[in-house]
């Protein structure tokens, strides 16, 4: 059930609908996105399972350099850097953590891009499972963008975002395509044309006319977008159902949840909103066994990486 924000939340103007990612306001709504958004909760287990802890005292003492050269210790370094949670794990376990700013460690607080990474995830296991393969064309799947930039695109061209495609994602130039998806899923001021939701939009992309597939490496953040509407396409299944899966075969509670567009299609670019335990335990759990959800081949894929000449050759 997509879970709406309560109708006596205040609505910022179209102007400053932006407002929740600026300092100071951020501190509050990086752990109140829900009540800014549509979200639907990842259901993991009734009772989450305890992760082991023990404290490692050496890290208090710890020395961290600013940009002048002045050095200060961990305290003075999070409260500067306004830092809500920061965990530390070593094994099995979690040896150091601190919680600032009203946060504990079973509040779920906005991870923004970190969403890719399990998206990612999630399409390499379907790969895995031998539903689509990286070699794929994204319309033998999606036949929605046959007319798009994803027209000649593979699927592991777009999950190592190496495709071309004509998407500025420059936050500072009030006219690139990165406002236009903000205000598709309403974290930015509305505009008054192009696509209403996120899978339209993706079908308005064009390629980039001066770069061909695999030649370097562009940070976009619809390619993921694009990834993980193949990955649900093929699996019959959402990604917020893929976290359920995950959450619950690594121990994890029901604090977390995944914001959602206008007619419910999940953030796939940044809308996970998770718990500093929950991803302690995935580094601790996931990463560490494998789990049964992901499996030992799609870490080795993981590891591999792609291509660093494409990386390097990239605007950023």
């Amino acid at each position: 059930m997509i879970r709406r924000p309560p109708r006596s939340t205040p609505k910022p103007s179209s102007a400053a609908s932006d407002v929740y990612k600026r300092q100071p306001y951020n501190r509050w709504s990086y752990q109140n996105m829900r009540s800014l958004l549509p979200s639907v909760p990842i259901v993991g287990c009734a009772e989450a399972i305890q992760t082991p802890r023990r404290t490692l005292g050496e890290i208090d003492a710890v020395s961290i350099r600013r940009e002048d050269g002045s050095q200060v210790d961990i305290e003075t370094f999070l409260s500067e850097t306004y830092t809500d949670s920061m965990l530390v794990v070593k094994g099995d376990e979690i040896v150091w953590e601190r919680h600032l700013n009203g946060m504990t460690a079973r509040t779920p607080h906005q991870m923004m891009s970190c969403t890719k990474s399990f998206i990612g995830l999630f399409a390499l296991t379907a790969v895995r499972d031998q539903l689509m393969s990286e070699a794929d064309l994204v319309p033998t799947v999606l036949p929605e963008l046959a007319e798009s930039a994803f027209a000649t695109a593979s699927l592991g061209q777009v999950l190592d975002m190496t495709s071309s495609m004509q998407f500025s994602e420059e936050y500072d130039d009030p006219d690139a395509q990165i406002h236009e998806y903000a205000a598709l899923i309403g974290l930015g001021p509305k505009i008054s044309h192009g696509a209403t939701d996120m899978l339209a939009f993706l079908a308005t992309l064009e390629a980039d006319p001066a770069l061909g597939h695999d030649e370097v490496f562009h940070y976009q953040t619809p390619k993921t977008d694009a990834v993980n509407w193949m990955t649900s396409r093929v699996t019959g299944r959402s990604a917020v159902d893929a976290f359920g899966d995950l959450w619950k075969a690594m121990g994890a509670g029901r604090e977390s949840y995944l914001l959602v567009d206008g007619i419910g299609t999940p953030i796939a670019g940044g809308g996970l909103n998770a718990t500093p335990e929950d991803l302690a335990r995935f580094l601790v759990v996931g990463l560490d066994h494998g789990l049964g959800v992901i499996g030992t081949d799609v870490l080795e894929s993981l590891e591999r990486g792609g291509s660093v000449d494409a990386f390097l050759a990239g605007p950023n």
